[in-house]
């Protein structure tokens, strides 16, 4: 056989997995753990700049491994606007954060060890062949699965909001940070160019991440992000530039919006292409590590659409709040500081999580101010 011919021969898998990221990594790892099965991902290998990702918990099983590799935790939560400011203490709940780059290693390498393969590639195409699915790759190899999961291709509409942002890991001069409070939203910066808070994660003392978001539909220049975090280190934290050093950057956009997968022949939409994250916040990280893990534990395997990471009612409650935001912005500060003040810190971790119950649901919508609201439901 020639070498070309070996280049493009079929390898051949029980589960094919489209896309090494968070959704293609934790669906092969949870599947690994309760099954055995060939599982082979198939990724691009471009490099994944490395991001910050937090997230909620309260001991859940599909967050053990994040857990287990996160920087820090924090049981207490802060949403501020100039009027106002909320604390808010976690009982069962903490907030944490990860290294996106750290945990996809950790991720990639327990795959390893539990035989799931990996094949460097493009899928350009699938096909469905008799009880397989055929995904061939750009360099004409073909790589078959009996079943296939894309966890790459979906569409998000054009013009819905966004949420885009910069942050900086930053180490100061001065014991002037509090590493047990996270600052979740300080509303007490400029509106002027779409609803924009301040997320500030404190490590230690003197090192934190400060996150420069904003809810739009258009991003802005990198240089815009800076100067307000340049500013907001100035006016709140009353340091100057010498007393800063940036250790580096991430940025960012994410679509506040439900997406479609791509329709591609014979393929299962999993993670972000199967709606895991939530509209109204664009949290993730939780929700597409409970998609992969309750979809994996199933003693017989199901094939089909996973859960999204917010129930019926909670995406619709999504959909509502984003048409707020979008016609009243100069309301999202006040609306974030009421549903701190209003609702438990526990019950607000549980919604923001997705699939939260009845009670935090109830109280959610209780926090919320009645006129613009009403009116934004009539719409939906």
């Amino acid at each position: 056989m020639s070498g070309r011919r070996i280049a493009k021969q079929r390898r051949r898998a029980d589960v094919g997995i489209i896309g090494g990221g968070l959704a293609g990594l934790s669906l092969a790892y949870h599947l690994s753990q309760f099954h055995d099965l060939k599982i082979l991902v198939v990724d691009d290998g471009m490099p994944k700049p490395d991001h910050i990702w937090g997230f909620w918990d309260n001991g859940s099983p599909h967050l053990e491994l994040a857990r287990e590799h996160a920087l820090s935790q924090w049981w207490h939560w802060q949403i501020a606007e100039p009027s106002n400011a909320k604390v808010m203490r976690g009982q069962d709940y903490h907030y944490y954060a990860v290294s996106s780059g750290a945990y996809m290693k950790v991720l990639a390498e327990k795959c390893a060890r539990a035989n799931v393969r990996f094949v460097n590639g493009t899928v350009m195409k699938t096909s469905i062949n008799e009880d397989y699915t055929r995904m061939l790759m750009k360099d004409e190899q073909t790589v078959t699965a009996h079943h296939v999961f894309d966890t790459v291709n979906y569409i998000a509409p054009y013009d819905c909001m966004k949420q885009h942002f910069l942050g900086q890991h930053i180490k100061v001069s001065k014991n002037i940070f509090n590493p047990g409070q996270v600052m979740l939203m300080d509303f007490r910066v400029s509106q002027e160019d779409g609803i924009h808070f301040m997320y500030v994660l404190p490590f230690t003392e003197k090192k934190a991440f400060i996150e420069s978001t904003v809810f739009s539909r258009r991003p802005h220049d990198p240089e815009w992000y800076r100067e307000q975090i340049t500013n907001y280190i100035k006016r709140s934290l009353h340091l100057n530039g010498e007393q800063v050093t940036v250790l580096r950057e991430e940025e960012g956009v994410l679509p506040m919006s439900k997406v479609k997968p791509k329709q591609n022949e014979g393929c299962i939409p999993f993670g972000l292409a199967a709606n895991a994250m939530r509209a109204s916040s664009s949290y993730a990280f939780a929700q597409i590590n409970r998609q992969a893990y309750d979809y994996a534990k199933r003693e017989t395997l199901i094939w089909g659409m996973p859960e999204a990471g917010a129930d019926f009612f909670e995406r619709w409650m999504d959909e509502v709040m984003l048409d707020v935001l979008t016609k009243k912005p100069e309301l999202a500060p006040n609306l974030f500081t009421r549903m701190a003040k209003k609702v438990k810190a526990d019950d607000f971790a549980k919604f923001m999580n997705g699939r939260s119950g009845f009670l935090p649901k109830l109280k959610t919508i209780n926090a919320m101010p009645s006129g613009p609201f009403l009116k934004s439901i009539v719409r939906f």
